[in-house]
């Protein structure tokens, strides 16, 4: 399936308009990357996306040497990737993108494509679709963080208070107690989930159990783009626990931006 068919809200069309054509520009740091950046957008246009997905790379090595990274590169490096039939490189990048995106209608495009993504895969109890990874991926780590500071500066505001015998000392107490209880939830987020990975390849993977004598016996297979959330290694397999229970060969999966 085309991406433009994943993408069937008009906000995300819009988004990939604003990601493909606008928000690039103000990113352009010499004539080079301009060149390159227009010349990936030409040939996408032209319905070339190896060629736009190789001009993409190059310019975001060029950037990486810089210590620049882009949201919106990785988002036109999954487009690509999808439209040559390379799902576990474009669900990669399309999280990369996620962890890079500063705005929150922007991740939320991200989830959708992901979702749209895995569903089009096969993939019913897709991990995007989950409640946890939705509110884990649109509250990101920092925010706990945030939280936290937030109700420290407003302690010190409850002690100035209680000093000069301020009436709304209660105000305060009930901000402390509520920001420190979304970071704490914030946490919780983040620690009680486990490692996510993409199922690597161009042929669908096996997952496995190992019976009462240790000997591995195969549950079903996963095709190549699904996300994965997974936890301890044994030997050469992981452990994954969403979207199905069961164990896989380590070399069948991708953890990280390791599309490259």
């Amino acid at each position: 399936m085309q991406i433009s068919k994943l993408l069937s809200a008009r906000s995300l069309a819009a988004s990939v308009y604003v990601c493909l054509i606008c928000l690039p520009l103000k990113l352009f740091s010499s004539s080079t990357t301009d060149n390159l950046w227009k010349q990936s957008l030409e040939q996408f246009n032209n319905n070339q996306p190896t060629e736009a997905c190789q001009s993409l790379k190059t310019w975001v090595a060029q950037q990486a040497k810089q210590n620049i990274q882009s949201a919106e590169a990785q988002f036109n490096l999954g487009i690509c990737s999808w439209e040559i039939k390379q799902p576990a490189d474009s669900v990669l990048y399309f999280m990369e993108s996620l962890k890079l995106q500063s705005s929150a209608s922007k991740r939320w495009t991200n989830i959708k494509l992901l979702q749209n993504i895995q569903s089009e895969l096969g993939i019913r109890e897709n991990i995007p679709s989950r409640t946890f990874f939705i509110l884990r991926m649109l509250l990101p780590n920092n925010v706990s963080l945030i939280s936290g500071l937030i109700g420290a500066w407003i302690l010190i505001f409850l002690i100035i208070f209680k000093i000069h015998k301020t009436p709304k000392a209660w105000v305060c107490y009930f901000s402390i107690g509520t920001f420190w209880l979304f970071g704490l939830f914030v946490f919780f987020l983040h620690s009680s989930e486990g490692s996510l990975g993409v199922i690597s390849g161009s042929e669908d993977k096996p997952v496995i159990t190992f019976n009462n004598q240790g000997k591995p016996e195969e549950l079903t297979k996963l095709p190549p783009g699904t996300l994965v959330e997974y936890g301890n290694s044994r030997q050469d397999y992981f452990q994954i626990m969403k979207p199905i229970a069961g164990w896989i060969k380590s070399d069948s999966l991708q953890t990280g931006n390791s599309a490259d």
